[in-house]
């Protein structure tokens, strides 16, 4: 019964830990397009 009820704040957690890392790929992601294109601009 402990283990059921403790599963769900580990999900939840677990659950909040992913968006967390998601939003900071596509962060990350956006910013290095970005950058690229900033480059390719200044290059020409």
């Amino acid at each position: 019964m402990k283990s059921k009820q403790h599963q769900p704040e580990l999900s939840e957690s677990s659950r909040f830990n992913m968006k967390a890392m998601r939003t900071m790929n596509i962060i990350a992601i956006s910013v290095f397009i970005l950058a690229i294109i900033y480059k390719v601009f200044f290059d020409k």
